[in-house]
């Protein structure tokens, strides 16, 4: 029970207190932009039925997949919500595993070239772009890191932004 009250606390209780420690102050602004963090596990499902697939590549991660679905339901509706006082609430998500600690902890085998991870700087230029557009009108995204820029049509930069690691033709 500790361990998923710990999960509860990080991944959908913390940003829940965050949101409410910064939003009076954005209301007052009548401005902002909140960007939550989602996962591709929070909607994905074996294909076909193949469970032992899914497993090998998504562990047994039923708690996490749901606490970030919450995420992601909670980020649309509060979006609903602050619309009326030009504050943006969007997420960004990786399509796929993005290696970190945190993955890495969990003895999976990725590397940072298996098929099933993405760079990190997909994350971070689409969430730029999330928290750079105008709030009235860029509210309530679920975006889907290298899908999300593609869309777009946005290149994803290195971390400094000096260099285009993948061009996209604007739209």
């Amino acid at each position: 029970m500790a361990e998923a009250t710990a999960q509860s606390d990080v991944y959908f209780l913390g940003p829940w207190h965050l949101c409410n420690l910064v939003l009076p102050h954005m209301i007052e602004r009548r401005q902002g932009w909140i960007l939550n963090l989602g996962s591709s596990a929070a909607v994905k499902t074996p294909d076909n039925g193949d469970f032992a697939t899914h497993l090998k590549y998504f562990g047994h991660h039923v708690l996490y997949a749901s606490l970030k679905s919450a995420v992601h339901r909670f980020t649309v509706g509060l979006a609903a919500e602050v619309h009326p006082y030009n504050i943006a609430v969007n997420l960004v998500a990786p399509v796929g595993g993005v290696l970190t600690p945190g993955l890495d902890s969990l003895n999976m085998g990725f590397t940072a070239d298996h098929p099933a991870c993405e760079i990190p700087e997909q994350m971070a230029e689409a969430a730029l772009d999330l928290v750079s557009g105008d709030p009235k009108s860029h509210t309530g995204i679920i975006a889907w890191s290298h899908k999300y820029l593609d869309q777009i049509g946005r290149s994803t930069m290195s971390l400094d932004g000096r260099s285009v690691l993948i061009a996209r033709k604007p739209r």
